[in-house]
């Protein structure tokens, strides 16, 4: 009996997820949208998740990426994205001072929490 070769298309899958800015944040009020993407090895390699509305954080870069250890180098096949976007969520209520994505966000962070709200507040789209 011959054998056929089979050739294996994955197909990758991306997501769009809108969540609500979390109360008594500078985002209260604001949806933010995030692009989800599943990699070929999900769930064994982490969804690469991104802001897609512009977000001034400590935690996310300016290019929206999100420095969440459970995003990067303690992701577990186990996780699933609900518990992602409600680690995001968590995120954006408590910053990580210990995983900053941009220093001078860090900075103002650190010393004017005043003013690092303000643009927060005022960079979101």
């Amino acid at each position: 009996m011959a054998y056929k070769e089979y050739k294996l298309t994955v197909i990758q899958f991306r997501w769009r997820a809108v969540m609500q800015g979390p109360a008594q944040t500078p985002y209260e009020g604001r949806k933010l949208e995030l692009s989800v993407h599943f990699p070929e090895a999900y769930p064994f390699d982490a969804p690469k998740v991104t802001f897609t509305s512009r977000v001034y954080h400590l935690n996310v870069d300016a290019n929206g990426k999100i420095r969440l250890k459970t995003l990067q180098d303690k992701w577990a096949p186990n996780m699933n994205m609900h518990e992602s976007l409600l680690s995001i969520y968590k995120l954006l209520i408590e910053p990580n001072p210990d995983y900053p994505a941009d220093p001078e966000v860090f900075q103002l962070w650190k010393n004017d929490r005043d003013a690092y709200n303000r643009k927060a507040m005022h960079t979101i789209q």
